[in-house]
């Protein structure tokens, strides 16, 4: 006979119920946790790559530091084609960003980078990934360090967009991120239960 705790599965369910209702979170926008930055970016596009098995074209927005690159690194060894569309912090280029976007796959499925770059702070032209990603399918993934975060949270404002949330760098306490979906990331986390509510 097996035992199955429901207990745990509850508690955590409620848990996000009310952080979603804290943080003001629209009703289609699903809310997770992940164990860490490292596990929210990963399990959110590794979810929507078990949803879409036939796409396997990724694209990253300009150089990525971590988590982003080793997440990339791993889609690449999995046999997903990697594209890189180019970034220029230097001026704001959206001409070169549409050519590029333009020669992305048709089996794209994502495009995956940080709000914020890490070691200068400039910001990623995610504004225009979101706005024209829909149009051709494609999902916007988009990582929201602990500084970026000082902007304000990024909603998903279109069923096509995850966003993973980290609010505090690691040391020694070790603290969840937040995973906001919009309705077609709907892909199933690998792990939950006792680990993410202890």
């Amino acid at each position: 006979r097996m035992k199955i705790n429901l207990a745990l599965f509850e508690r955590l369910e409620a848990q996000k119920e009310a952080l979603k209702k804290k943080l003001k979170i629209p009703e289609n926008i699903r809310i997770d946790v992940a164990l860490d930055m490292v596990h929210g970016v990963n399990d959110l596009a590794r979810s929507i790559a078990d949803l879409y098995p036939h796409k396997k074209s990724i694209a990253i927005l300009g150089a990525q530091a971590s988590p982003i690159k080793e997440v990339a690194v791993g889609f690449g060894k999995l046999g997903f084609v990697v594209q890189e569309l180019p970034v220029s912090f230097a001026h704001n280029d959206e001409q070169t960003l549409a050519v590029a976007w333009e020669k992305l796959r048709k089996d794209t499925l994502f495009v995956m980078g940080h709000a914020v770059e890490p070691l200068t702070g400039a910001i990623y032209p995610f504004d225009w990934i979101r706005r024209e990603a829909p149009k051709k399918s494609i999902f916007s993934l988009i990582y929201q360090s602990p500084d970026s975060l000082k902007k304000g949270l990024i909603i998903p404002q279109t069923p096509w967009e995850g966003i993973v949330a980290d609010p505090l760098w690691g040391g020694e306490e070790s603290t969840l991120s937040l995973v906001l979906k919009g309705e077609r990331c709907q892909g199933e986390t690998m792990l939950w239960g006792e680990p993410h509510i202890s």
